[in-house]
């Protein structure tokens, strides 16, 4: 995760608490329902929600999927990383240099 600069892996339950942030063990059971989108979304209909977001820490592309546990919503998973990590590999790519407006 550090060779790629992912920023964020956490796991959270069908309610939108905070399980595990594999980032930053120490915080869990934080409510996320208000403060993030993608999350709400997800938990209310167990679809695939990606793209840039802004939370209460860090703003990022963000991959949040959909748990299930036979046939049952569990929670999500969720993936994400920064913009940094995006123009880096732009710049390595293609030898030049970028920036987020």
């Amino acid at each position: 995760m550090l060779d790629y600069d992912f920023r964020q892996f956490q796991f959270v339950f069908p309610d939108s608490t905070s399980f595990l942030r594999v980032h930053s063990p120490a915080r869990y059971g934080d409510d996320l329902y208000g403060a993030r989108y993608s999350i709400r979304t997800i938990n209310e209909y167990e679809r695939i929600e990606k793209g840039f977001e802004e939370g209460r820490t860090f703003n990022g592309y963000r991959y949040v999927y959909p748990l299930t546990y036979n046939d049952q919503h569990i929670g999500a998973v969720e993936i994400s990383i920064s913009l940094s990590a995006v123009t880096n590999v732009l710049s390595e790519l293609h030898n030049n240099d970028y920036c987020f407006i």
